[in-house]
């Protein structure tokens, strides 16, 4: 009743004030001063001190669990980030590789958990006191202030610790309950020093072209604009309008840097977990795989915290209760499209039910995947083509909810169904056939993520089995992607579908003048290698009596697919260096040049064993006087 009684107080306050937005309620700053001057603003202050606590007080009271569950949530994740850095300094062989990747979490834990839950709490209380807000809007800059540093550089963070006093001072101001005109003045000076704040930052900005600046830039934009509008409202007698705008400039420029930090240290933490749970084989292959979650979390990341920041912004500037009536009444208003009865809120609902489904399917079928890369030497341990089950049901799920929640019956999505059928049966085969191959293979599971095969001319390791096309990454790095009915349709060659050994295969080419049985020996000597497999046992065969060799098969297994290209060329240079040891020819082709007839002006001459017959060793004829030929031409002038 208490915690009723303040905030039934509070907002007829709070109406009383915006009915004189924007009216003029005191004299120009150029008249004469025409309000009442407050003599006792000490007593003011505190009769609004006492009441923020008391309502503070009833606020706890009244959601005591919420808070305990808060605080309990807030000890725990600490803990468990604290000791997760701790054992990955103690454990982990490249701990000051992983730890140099972390700017956050090794020097400031405890502010770095803090950011992470404070948007969290900033939306999961309803309806919180002024008080609440700020106190949690404080604690996020204050955490905030010792980032900033690691993540923009000296000089934002100059321009931040600079103009922090002015902020609480302007914070602490919005708690005041009791209108003061006297606090004119420092809000128009407050104003002009924070529209200068935007200005630094903006030139700041300016001067560095890094992404991570860009949002800045906008936020400087903002500040500079909202504070002049409070400025110029102050000098034309604005004051409760002026005062709503510049403490609203203030804290939401704050608060904006506040969440782009979460934004940032929250994918640190995801990092650090995935650090801690890799085995140290993958520890340089780990940062590439947070860096592709990195680019999948984060744009939805950003949608929550742009939507925290703009929830702050109506809530501050005081059209949080008009926009919530505003755009209920439009979302629950019953609208007609023939016979069908429907809302907006309805369809908005079922968009985002199904949004959070896709985003779920893609998710797991990623995290699905880097497992199965990890753990691709078992293939019972992957999940492979199951993921694809999971998906379905996932998308399946996220449906029928988006349904019930936005209340279609399902008569309506039969009957269109039944319509689309015919469209599908003559349209839609090749995708309806691509989808059903999907399935089948998702139950049959010839091939998983992580196999190697060959479909007709591509090979190379599946990455994804979709619903509709799987994808292929081949041996060149390309992605191929190639849809479900061909893996069903076509021949399919799966080299790791019950193992990953596989055989290779040589043709090795001696002269006829070889000792044939020195060649086997040779190369059944060579069989004996480290990474060639004793079972099956490696075979030599005499094949074929070619034009100029005689060609022996080699057989021989080898452990994984992953290294016998590596194998086979060891084993190749080692029959080279066997054959080169014991004088075994590998015959080359070789061309014999016979000449029918020879020209008049060449000069036959049999050389001696041994004697120089290089070209300029060979004496030519002497070529006749130059003089006496250029004698017998004619000058021009004859």
């Amino acid at each position: 009743m208490v915690f009723l009684a303040l905030k039934q107080y509070l907002d007829q306050t709070k109406k009383n004030l915006d009915r004189q937005y924007w009216t003029k309620e005191i004299n120009y700053a150029w008249e004469p001063i025409n309000y009442p001057i407050s003599k006792d603003l000490f007593a003011m202050a505190l009769r609004s001190f006492d009441l923020n606590v008391d309502l503070m007080k009833a606020y706890i009271e009244r959601n005591l669990y919420t808070f305990l569950i808060c605080a309990v949530l807030f000890g725990l994740l600490y803990w468990k980030i604290k000791s997760t850095i701790q054992e990955i300094s103690s454990q982990k062989d490249f701990a000051s590789l992983i730890l140099d990747r972390v700017k956050y979490f090794n020097k400031h834990t405890f502010f770095s958990t803090l950011i992470i839950l404070i948007p969290i709490f900033l939306i999961i209380f309803s309806k919180p006191p002024l008080v609440f807000i700020s106190i949690l809007s404080l604690s996020l800059v204050i955490a905030s202030s010792f980032l900033i540093k690691e993540q923009f550089g000296q000089g934002i963070n100059k321009i931040w610790l600079t103009f922090l006093l002015p902020y609480i001072i302007l914070a602490i101001s919005n708690l005041n309950w009791i209108v003061v005109y006297q606090e004119r003045w420092y809000i128009l000076l407050s104003s002009l020093v924070l529209v200068g704040m935007g200005v630094l930052v903006l030139k700041q900005v300016l001067s560095n072209n890094e992404r991570r600046y860009t949002f800045l830039k906008y936020l400087a934009i903002f500040l500079i604009v909202i504070e002049t509008f409070a400025f110029f409202s102050n000098l034309l007698g604005r004051f409760s309008l002026s005062k709503t705008y510049s403490v609203t400039g203030v804290i939401l420029f704050y608060r904006g840097i506040g969440l782009f930090l979460f934004v940032n240290v929250f994918l640190e933490a995801i990092y650090l977990f995935i650090e801690h749970s890799k085995k140290e084989s993958d520890v340089f292959t780990s940062y590439f795989d947070f860096q592709d979650l990195q680019r999948r979390m984060k744009g939805i990341l950003y949608v929550g915290a742009t939507a925290i920041w703009l929830y702050g912004l109506i809530w501050h500037l005081g059209f949080f209760d008009e926009a919530y009536t505003s755009v209920s009444e439009f979302l629950l208003k019953d609208r007609t499209l023939g016979d069908t009865v429907f809302q907006y809120g309805s369809v908005l609902l079922f968009a985002v039910v199904l949004y959070v489904s896709t985003f779920l399917a893609n998710n797991i079928a990623y995290f699905a995947s880097v497992k199965d890369q990890k753990t691709g030497a078992s293939r019972k341990q992957r999940l492979g083509s199951s993921v694809l089950l999971i998906r379905l049901a996932v998308l399946t799920i996220g449906f029928l909810i988006g349904m019930t929640a936005a209340k279609i019956p399902f008569d309506k999505i039969a009957i269109v169904l039944g319509a689309l059928s015919v469209g599908i049966g003559f349209g839609l085969q090749t995708i309806i056939n691509n989808l059903v191959s999907g399935i089948i293979l998702a139950f049959e599971r010839p091939i998983q993520i992580g196999d190697e095969i060959q479909v007709g001319l591509n090979a190379g390791t599946v990455k994804d089995v979709g619903i509709r096309a799987s994808k292929i990454q081949a041996y060149d790095g390309s992605e191929i992607v190639v849809p479900n009915g061909d893996l069903l349709s076509q021949s399919l060659i799966n080299w790791t579908l019950s193992d990953k050994k596989r055989r290779v295969e040589l043709i090795i080419g001696v002269g006829y003048g070889s000792d044939m049985k020195l060649v086997k020996s040779v190369l059944e000597e060579v069989m004996k290698g480290d990474r060639i497999l004793k079972a099956p046992t490696p075979r030599v065969y005499m094949q074929t009596f070619n034009d100029s060799s005689v060609d022996f098969r080699v057989l021989f297994w080898v452990e994984s697919m992953d290294i016998w290209i590596d194998v086979r060329g060891e084993v190749m240079s080692a029959i080279f260096e066997k054959f080169a040891e014991h004088g075994i020819e590998i015959p080359f082709p070789k061309r014999d040049l016979y000449l029918k007839s020879v020209p008049s002006n060449w000069q036959e001459k049999i050389s001696k064993p041994g004697e120089d017959i290089s070209p300029t060793s060979i004496k030519m004829e002497p070529k006749e006087d130059s003089t006496d030929a250029n004698e017998n031409k004619k000058s021009p002038e004859d």
